[in-house]
């Protein structure tokens, strides 16, 4: 179930999409920002600043390709070169802060959705700090949401298959291979607590099926939810009722 991912896996997407279902995608992922209060500023800041890469990431793109509405905050992924001039112009549009894994929050002018921008060369999950777009995506949780959208060319890139199980709707882990360590020295989630949680949040959420061999990795992990009230503490509060429904039926 581990994987890692490179450059050279040449970021195509895998397995093929065709041009309509890329190009319709790209248009519901466009047209979501568009709506987005804090859309202009985004764009203008991002238009203003030559970044060779922005990317979409996440729950955005995962509605879009299953067809489903809504989204409580946008991701996005940007390269490291032109991302502080980048940072600064957004400041001047809105608030940024730290977010809860470090990465900068941007809370626009206007009261709205808020926006998680990730530095890809800075980006780690406790495993390494991803070297591309394809590293970073194979350092998520689930496949849905591994799958970007790069904001210039409206290209999708899905190096592991993402985009079919977010169209199937089917919860599938990235990779069970992350560290059973602490996520840093203030919290006693680990990054393996911290995917465990997600998974069954997901799984709640989004009401998907579970593909076989998550679903065993979930099952068979329970011990991660002593870290349940340490993730609610740092992140969000998880929808575990799917964890409590199975908890009932095993005992």
């Amino acid at each position: 179930m581990a994987a890692s991912f490179s450059l050279d896996d040449g970021c195509l997407p895998f397995p093929p999409l065709d041009r309509v279902m890329q190009g319709s995608t790209a248009k519901m992922v466009m047209d979501r920002v568009a709506r987005w209060a804090g859309g202009p500023a985004f764009m203008e800041a991002l238009a203003y600043d030559a970044l060779p890469s922005c990317y979409l990431v996440g729950g955005v793109v995962r509605n879009a390709l299953s067809g489903q509405s809504g989204s409580k905050d946008f991701d996005f992924a940007v390269g490291l070169d032109g991302a502080p001039s980048f940072l600064k112009r957004l400041a001047h549009r809105g608030v940024l802060t730290p977010g809860p894994l470090g990465s900068p929050r941007w809370a626009p002018a206007v009261p709205c959705e808020t926006a998680d921008i990730m530095v890809i060369e800075r980006f780690c999950n406790g495993l390494q700090n991803a070297g591309s777009i394809c590293d970073m995506l194979g350092q998520f949780d689930l496949t849905a949401n591994a799958v970007a959208i790069d904001l210039r060319s409206g290209q999708i890139v899905d190096p592991i298959g993402g985009a079919a199980d977010a169209a199937a709707r089917i919860i599938r882990v990235v990779r069970t291979d992350y560290p059973d360590t602490p996520i840093d020295t203030a919290s006693p989630l680990t990054w393996s607590g911290m995917l465990w949680i997600r998974l069954w949040h997901y799984a709640a959420k989004l009401g998907w099926e579970v593909e076989l061999d998550t679903w065993a990795w979930m099952t068979e992990n329970c011990r991660y939810a002593i870290q349940i009230d340490a993730f609610s503490e740092r992140l969000f509060e998880p929808d575990m009722s799917k964890l409590a429904q199975f908890q009932r039926l095993g005992a």
